[in-house]
């Protein structure tokens, strides 16, 4: 039996192994509560994260811009990848 909240990595793992493929975990971070909240939840549970994309609308509110590096030194702290900031583009590649 696998100690608790070393089930995921064990799945991931096993998964990559047996279909030759490497397995990463991306996760799509708002910069609100629920996705704060996620993050912190999978660090808890021993998830592992590869990559924290943040789709930038360009419309957020200022309190959330003001959040992320805030978010970014936790997660540096906690040994995670910090967020990568993604612009979101229009078909005519504007904001």
């Amino acid at each position: 039996m696998e100690p608790p909240g070393t089930e995921h990595q064990t799945a991931r793992h096993d998964a990559g192994r047996l279909k030759g493929a490497v397995i990463i975990n991306v996760v799509a971070y708002g910069g609100g509560t629920n996705s704060t909240a996620m993050l912190i939840g999978m660090y808890h549970k021993n998830i592992p994260i590869d990559l924290i994309l943040f789709a930038d609308p360009g419309g957020e509110q200022p309190h959330t811009y003001a959040y992320l590096p805030v978010m970014n030194n936790w997660l540096a702290q906690h040994g995670l990848p910090e967020s990568r900031s993604s612009p979101i583009r229009t078909r005519t590649g504007t904001g």
